[in-house]
């Protein structure tokens, strides 16, 4: 004779395992777990016999991971604090999907990505026009909207800079290239407002920028700028009068230029006395004020280069 704990063990068991045991599909009356729960619920709730989607958060995936108890469904959000992506910030409520932010509200749960920028709905660090509140001192990169190590205003002429912020006044950041091979981006006059870039005879303090270009900066602002020569890099510039050795022949000179191109001229000095670090030209307005443009002792390119000295 079969005890009465005995028999509620196996009454137990048989209806546990009517979930699990069999192969046949679940029954189309209210899909009670008769057979094995499969396809889109593949759990079988316990507490009702019914086949579900889940009974936890750990039931469901990577792009749905919260487990709704209500109905027992796997759904992206259910609040703002679900949805831990800054490119998907803000919780549909209709949907229950993340979806882009709409507001820095949406950011709030986000402290490093606290402003949103409702052109992409993307949660981020800072914008040029909340750099200010967002960096501190320092800029923010227009082309990661993330603040930078730079403060602004610190950037000279022909620095390299990210955003128009880091310039000095009148200055923006624009992207430079030579012969075709982008270098990165440099700080420009913006040119003045007679309208004349650098010459010998007006604005000879621009000189050697005095090349009108309209572009758009880093920081999406056009404006028309006085640019160097197409024949040389700001690094070339930056280090015009420097000391220099010659490079061996056939080789590449890095001191007096941007390692990447070869842009840079070891000369002699004027006179005889040491070499020193130049740049080519084409007319006297590629060089700084008080350099002619003339081929070197032993050259055959035209350089800025100090006037020979007089016999």
């Amino acid at each position: 004779m079969i005890s009465a704990s005995r028999y509620a063990l196996v009454a137990l068991l048989t209806l546990t395992s009517r979930c699990v045991e069999s192969q046949h599909p679940p029954r189309a009356d209210g899909d009670i777990c008769i057979g094995h729960c499969q396809s889109a619920r593949p759990i079988c709730d316990p507490a009702t016999l019914l086949c579900v989607e889940c009974l936890a958060d750990t039931d469901c995936s990577a792009n749905e991971p919260t487990c709704r108890v209500s109905d027992h469904t796997c759904i992206a959000c259910d609040d703002g604090s679900d949805c831990e992506s800054p490119s998907a910030a803000r919780c549909d409520v209709g949907t229950h999907a993340c979806r882009g932010c709409v507001d820095d509200m949406d950011c709030a749960g986000h402290s490093g990505t606290p402003e949103c920028n409702v052109t992409t709905g993307a949660c981020v660090a800072c914008t040029p026009d909340s750099e200010a509140q967002r960096c501190g001192a320092n800029s923010c990169d227009p082309s990661t909207l993330a603040c930078t190590t730079t403060a602004r205003g610190t950037v000279t002429r022909c620095g390299r800079c990210e955003a128009d912020s880091e310039c000095g006044p009148d200055h923006v950041c624009v992207t430079r290239s030579y012969q075709g091979q982008e270098l990165g981006s440099y700080c420009l006059p913006v040119r003045p407002e007679s309208g004349l870039c650098g010459s010998t005879v007006s604005n000879p303090a621009f000189l050697p920028f005095a090349t009108p270009l309209v572009v758009t900066s880093t920081s999406r602002v056009q404006r028309t700028v006085c640019s160097l020569s197409s024949a040389v890099s700001c690094e070339g510039y930056r280090v015009l009068g420097n000391e220099c050795t010659p490079p061996p022949a056939g080789t590449q000179l890095d001191a007096c230029g941007n390692t990447t191109v070869n842009d840079g001229h070891c000369i002699v000095v004027p006179g005889g006395a040491g070499f020193t670090c130049s740049y080519a030209c084409l007319l006297g307005n590629d060089c700084d004020s008080g350099l002619e443009c003339s081929v070197p002792a032993g050259g055959v390119t035209k350089v800025c280069q100090q006037p020979a000295p007089m016999p």
